[in-house]
């Protein structure tokens, strides 16, 4: 009785059955929108239906046990379409909480609609009544001990901790920065041009003294991001020539951006740079943020060879990427098991 009309955009992307959700009652089970800019049409990287191409959600043909290790986007998602689908879902995760990588991010204020779809996957994790196991780290034995049909692999990836960073104070990887932003000291540097572009505006915004660097140029730069997005990270950083109609549009005046520049030795006093030109600089930090490269976390999968008829890896396990190929791929997986 409070409107006349109700216009919904990308909303009705993510979950086409938005209004009748409502009209039901069922509001916690709208997959709601993550304003990630990724598609917002086909494909939608939380809705994997909407896709002309996708597989169709069927009754299995056989009803197994599915054991899922790693609770975070791609986990979920399997178990969520497993479930659908007839199958008996175990799901193990060692962190206490689930929502894996997009959860820590979604700590950030400038993707904190992220938490969205880890929102509606730990509902759905309740609803389809899946056994899930927070704070239990997978090995053989246990592998052993429920003994499924299936094993869906979602482990994720981890971030890259360079040698000469290894253990050092003071110095985190940017998703146990997320997670501890508190221990974020007030001189920051952030070291990779692509994910840690929006942290650098984040905590500029916060007030900290922020330096971004990089070994590549520009182009590198929320490299990531989808073109709208990515726009308007470089309209925050850089002093591009553009009329800025909007206040958020306005550069972030405090991050310094730095490219084409390699990183040294590291000492109590700061990290040693070098620039394009040869000249060697240090970097002073109360916090080293390491925003770079990705390694697959699969040191398991050997393990287990043989134990299970069927294996499979979904998500950062398999191909590090984004959300849209963490949901895919575990739909891919999924809906064939």
């Amino acid at each position: 009785g409070k409107a006349d009309l109700i216009y919904m955009g990308r909303q009705l992307t993510s979950d086409p059955e938005t209004v009748n959700k409502y009209a039901q009652g069922r509001a916690d089970e709208i997959r709601k929108c993550i304003g990630c800019l990724e598609g917002c049409g086909t494909p939608c990287p939380i809705n994997y239906d909407i896709s002309p191409e996708a597989l169709p959600l069927t009754p299995a043909e056989k009803k197994k046990k599915v054991l899922i290790i790693g609770g975070g986007v791609a986990g979920m998602e399997a178990a969520r379409v497993c479930a659908l689908r007839g199958h008996e879902v175990h799901l193990m995760e060692k962190r206490p909480e689930l929502g894996g990588t997009v959860a820590a991010l979604a700590k950030d204020p400038l993707a904190a609609e992220f938490q969205n779809i880890v929102d509606y996957l730990g509902g759905q994790m309740r609803k389809l009544d899946i056994d899930v196991r927070v704070c239990k780290e997978a090995d053989a034995g246990e592998v052993a001990r429920i003994n499924p049909e299936a094993l869906i692999f979602a482990t994720g990836a981890s971030l890259r901790i360079p040698d000469m960073a290894q253990d050092k104070p003071g110095v985190m990887d940017h998703v146990e920065a997320l997670r501890n932003r508190i221990a974020i000291g007030q001189r920051v540097v952030i070291w990779g041009l692509m994910y840690g572009a929006e942290l650098a505006i984040s905590l500029a915004q916060e007030g900290k003294d922020v330096t971004l660097f990089g070994e590549a140029g520009e182009d590198a730069l929320a490299s990531h991001a989808s073109n709208q997005r990515r726009w308007w990270i470089f309209r925050k950083l850089l002093d591009i020539n553009v009329v800025r109609a909007y206040p958020e549009a306005q550069k972030v005046q405090n991050p310094k951006v730095l490219f084409y520049v390699r990183a040294g030795d590291m000492t109590p006093e700061g990290i040693e740079i070098t620039d394009k030109d040869g000249k060697t600089s240090l970097l002073p930090f109360d916090t080293l943020i390491i925003s770079r490269g990705r390694e697959k976390n699969e040191a398991m999968v050997d393990e287990i060879k043989g134990q299970v008829q069927e294996v499979y890896k979904i998500g950062d396990c398999d191909a590090a990427g984004n959300i849209l190929k963490a949901i895919w791929s575990a739909n891919e997986i999924a809906r064939k098991i």
